[in-house]
C-alpha cells in the first residue's frame, strides 16, 4: 500500500518528471552543486539520498552498479559516483544535501536555491 507516500508531481506528467529528475541527478553528480526552483531542489535532493542509501545497502559492487544504472543511466556518472561520492558516506547517516536558499528569480520572482553535495 502506498499510505503516506506523497510525491511532488512539478506539473509534469510522470515519464517527463522521472527523466527531468534522473538529468538533474547526473548533473548533481558530475557538478556537486545546482541551482534549481524550490520545488524541483527538494524531489532532487529526496531523490539522491534515496539513490545513496539503496547503493550503500547493496551487497556486492555488481548489484551497484545495476542500481546506479538503472537510476542514471550514464557510464560517467556512475563511475564517478561509485569512485568519489560514495566512499564519503561510509558512515550511512542522512544529510548528504544541502539546500541553500540564494534568493527570488528576476524574470517570475520563483525562488531559487542552490543544493549542493556535503
Amino acid at each position: 500500500m502506498r499510505h503516506r507516500k506523497k510525491r511532488d508531481k512539478l506539473r509534469k506528467q510522470s515519464s517527463h518528471r522521472n527523466l527531468m529528475v534522473r538529468s538533474l541527478m547526473n548533473d548533481l553528480i558530475m557538478n556537486e552543486k545546482l541551482q534549481l526552483t524550490s520545488a524541483k531542489a527538494r524531489v532532487v535532493s529526496s531523490s539522491y539520498e534515496q539513490l545513496v542509501t539503496k547503493t550503500m545497502k547493496a551487497q556486492d559492487s555488481r548489484n551497484k552498479k545495476r542500481i546506479l544504472h538503472s537510476l542514471l543511466n550514464n557510464k560517467e556518472v556512475e563511475k564517478k559516483f561509485l569512485k568519489e561520492v560514495l566512499p564519503k558516506y561510509s558512515k550511512g547517516a542522512s544529510g548528504m544535501t544541502r539546500v541553500i536558499k540564494i534568493g527570488n528569480r528576476q524574470g517570475d520572482n520563483a525562488l531559487v536555491c542552490q543544493v549542493e553535495l556535503v
